[in-house]
């Protein structure tokens, strides 16, 4: 070893020379080692770098793991490495390194999602881990470079971590939205015209649970609003995050239901009342004289003016909708039937009737005591040419009531007398003519009378006074004079017991011809062509 020696050296004659030496050794050959760590894990640009120190140069090296021949060691993953130095005089020297590396750059991302569907106030952070800090951060789609990524909508976003060493960690986010708040409505709508028993029930869908509901107007806050009558509502839901939705509904009410009351008053004491209603499908009728139906259109026989007065009809729905109207009846009282007058005529002819009695009315005139056809109104009525007596009848009628009864009249035809004039001429004794002309009566009636004048008419003023016509018809000759010269037409009016007359006219015709006694000129014919 590395020292001072002396030798002494005796040769064979015992003598002996000394000589010392010093034999050196190099320093220690010692190493030291750097190294470059793995930049990421599981990287492989690790190194390492061994510093022979003492021995004698040149070194040779020799790295464990296939590390190579040379000083530095390059590409080296993270792993526990060994160089042996060799110098030149083949001293050795060991030494060890161990190249580490980071731990695994990972990235873990929590998020905020967007609380509104089609919002944008998601977020996302990423939260780095392992690697070497400090950080760097890159966002998809915009995100910008800072660990958080804010304002973001539905999507999926990636982010990428790059460490001090450049290495990276990538990391994928999808921030969601709830699904579309939406509000549908279903409704009750009110029953009755003006009615208020209408409601209605919002159901929201997506968003996000538990919800809160306002409704306008009225302010309720259930999710069904009741008690409402016809009318638009709107309500607002809003969810746990505040997001909203609308919704309408217009909650209708029927038409009104309308009633109404008819009658065919007014109507006549005794006759029948008929009441008729329309509007719905329920009738309840109320009115004087206790009166109540359910049938939608009575009727009151043989009224009495207890009927008078105020119908009210109330009618009701299949939805219990109901309405009212009323009527007013009138009950007129029936008048007293007229006194009539009769009246004749002799012969055929029109007769007059009178009635009185009827104060404010009319005065209708029929054919028949009952029924038959009316005939006539006023107070005198003419009849159409009669040929025979004939009644008729007469009624008071006032407010379209007729009496009770009618009363009769008689319209008598009184016959004329049928007395029948016949002449009977004078006689002539030669050619004097002898007063003894006649007027003879016949078919007439015992009581009749008659009077008579010269003329084709009957005069009243020359005329004789009436008398009984005379047994057998005769009228006396004593007052006739006799024609002489011509023909001469005599009247004679016959007058019955009724005061009816007939004239009859004829002539008594010139017997004599005042010819000679005995003699009358022969008469010549003379035949003409």
């Amino acid at each position: 070893s590395a020292g001072t020696y002396t030798v002494t050296v005796t040769d064979a004659k015992g003598c002996t020379a000394t000589a010392t030496v010093t034999i050196t050794q190099p320093n220690v050959l010692t190493t030291s080692i750097t190294k470059v760590d793995v930049s990421c894990n599981g990287g492989n640009n690790g190194s390492a770098t061994v510093t022979p120190s003492g021995g004698t140069s040149p070194y040779t090296y020799q790295w464990s793991s296939g590390g190579g021949t040379a000083a530095t060691t390059s590409n080296r993953s993270a792993g526990t490495y060994t160089v042996t130095v060799t110098d030149a005089k083949g001293c050795t020297a060991t030494a060890t390194v161990t190249i580490t590396q980071p731990n695994v750059l990972t990235a873990s991302i929590t998020k905020v999602d967007v609380n509104c569907n089609g919002g944008n106030n998601g977020s996302a952070t990423v939260t780095p881990v392992g690697g070497t800090s400090p950080y760097t951060y890159q966002w998809s789609s915009g995100g910008g470079t800072s660990a958080t990524t804010s304002s973001r909508s539905a999507g999926t976003y990636t982010v990428t971590v790059t460490d001090a060493k450049g290495c990276t960690a990538t990391a994928t986010v999808t921030i969601t939205q709830p699904n579309v708040l939406t509000a549908s409505i279903t409704k009750v709508d009110v029953n009755c015209n003006g009615g208020n028993n209408g409601s209605a029930t919002v159901t929201p869908n997506g968003g996000t649970s538990p919800y809160t509901y306002q409704w306008s107007p009225g302010g309720g806050t259930a999710a069904t609003t009741s008690n409402r009558s016809a009318g638009t509502y709107t309500v607002t839901v809003t969810d746990a995050k505040g997001c909203t939705a609308t919704a309408t509904v217009t909650i209708t009410q029927p038409a009104a239901l309308v009633a109404s009351a008819g009658s065919d008053s007014p109507v006549c004491k005794g006759q029948t009342l008929n009441l008729t209603a329309s509007g719905s499908i329920n009738y309840s009728w109320s009115g004087p004289n206790l009166f109540t139906s359910t049938i939608q259109n009575p009727s009151i026989t043989n009224v009495t003016s207890a009927a008078n007065g105020i119908y009210t009809i109330t009618v009701t729905n299949a939805l219990g909708c109901s309405a009212t109207a009323t009527i007013n009846v009138v009950i007129y009282d029936l008048p007293t039937p007229p006194t009539v007058t009769g009246a004749s005529r002799c012969g055929v002819g029109s007769v007059t009737l009178t009635a009185n009695g009827c104060v404010g009315g009319t005065i209708e005139w029929f054919d028949a005591q009952t029924g038959g056809n009316l005939v006539g109104t006023g107070i005198t009525f003419a009849t159409n040419p009669l040929t025979q007596s004939t009644f008729y009848f007469a009624s008071c009628s006032t407010n379209n009531c007729s009496s009770p009864s009618r009363t009769a009249g008689l319209a008598r035809i009184n016959s004329a007398p049928n007395a029948e004039l016949i002449p009977v001429n004078s006689t002539c004794i030669v050619d004097n003519p002898q007063n003894n002309a006649k007027l003879l009566l016949n078919r007439y009636r015992n009581d009749d009378q008659y009077s008579y004048n010269i003329g084709a008419s009957y005069n009243s003023a020359i005329a004789s006074a009436f008398v009984t016509i005379p047994s057998g018809g005769l009228v006396p000759a004593s007052n006739l004079p006799n024609p002489t010269e011509s023909s001469q037409a005599y009247t004679v009016r016959v007058k019955n017991v009724d005061g009816c007359t007939i004239d009859r006219t004829v002539l008594l015709t010139k017997q004599c011809e005042g010819c000679p006694q005995n003699y009358c000129p022969p008469a010549t014919v003379t035949k003409t062509k």
